[in-house]
């Protein structure tokens, strides 16, 4: 299944425009709808979903080169972790320390903001996982987004979609765009 994204994903690269925002995750972002969002909400940015379905982060840091590097964004949001969580033999420290890799991984390759998107799980255990997500951004120079509390809200897409989408922008604010980020009815 890997090698079908790899060569999807190559092939839909060779028109993509560079510069612009990656999300890169795995189950939870895989059918998140962030085309229709953002032409909805007028996002001019482009932004290109690399995700694959029931991927741990080992996987996923495997296809750097196609869901990342081929296409040099300004931004990269990464949101791992998902499918990881649910293994019985999930290990956090294991987990933390493959997180670590992947960051270094795009650190040292390209020049681009990272972002840490936090677990989005409801596994007991997923809040100590994003607790120590947070402080591994503060470490590796990236940020940190919280959206575990859209989890369980009506319209969580939607939801989710509010707390990343001014993340997405590529330029300053000013004022007239600042209107656009009033909360979405």
């Amino acid at each position: 299944m890997l090698q079908l994204f790899r060569n999807r994903f190559r092939e839909i690269n060779k028109i993509a425009e560079k510069d612009g925002v990656v999300l890169l995750g795995s189950d939870y972002f895989t059918d998140f709808p962030i085309n229709e969002l953002a032409q909805k909400y007028d996002v001019e940015t482009p932004i290109y979903n690399r995700s694959v379905p029931k991927s741990t982060i080992l996987e996923i840091t495997g296809m750097l080169e196609q869901c990342v590097f081929e296409l040099d964004p300004a931004k990269v949001f990464v949101a791992v972790g998902d499918y990881d969580i649910k293994r019985a033999e999930f290990n956090a420290d294991e987990f933390l320390n493959q997180y670590e890799y992947l960051l270094y991984q795009i650190h040292s390759k390209i020049k681009t903001e990272i972002y840490i998107v936090s677990v989005f799980s409801d596994s007991p255990i997923a809040s100590a996982v994003n607790k120590r997500l947070r402080g591994l951004a503060k470490e590796n120079g990236c940020k940190f987004i919280n959206i575990a509390s859209s989890l369980n809200l009506d319209n969580q897409e939607l939801r989710v979609f509010e707390t990343l989408r001014f993340y997405f922008r590529l330029k300053p604010i000013c004022f007239s765009d600042a209107m656009k980020f009033a909360p979405v009815k």
